[in-house]
């Protein structure tokens, strides 16, 4: 966590969790913890969308565009759904290693 506050999220006001499960709360609490803002998170769970975890709202992949000023950090637990976040990431023309990481 350290190494990623330290690298990638340099300069970024701000992150967006894309996963509202264990695995993306896990990331935020210790985000949050170490002073890093989360500024949403995305899921594509209906009864996660609405939602607030740490303070922060969960939205719909459709509403995602929202957060384009937050660094996007894939948070799931599966390869498959890792694979879905970096294809939706690279449709709203996010960039792995630039301002998108898969975490998990």
């Amino acid at each position: 966590m350290d190494h990623l506050r330290r690298s990638l999220l340099v300069g970024w006001e701000s992150v967006v969790v894309w996963g509202a499960g264990p695995v993306g709360k896990a990331f935020a609490r210790e985000l949050t913890k170490h002073g890093t803002a989360v500024a949403g998170f995305v899921d594509v769970d209906p009864r996660k969308i609405g939602r607030r975890l740490y303070g922060a709202p969960v939205v719909g992949v459709e509403a995602a565009a929202r957060f384009a000023c937050s660094f996007a950090l894939g948070a799931v637990a599966r390869e498959e759904g890792r694979q879905q976040v970096r294809d939706v990431a690279a449709a709203q023309g996010r960039r792995e290693g630039v301002d998108f990481i898969a975490v998990a």
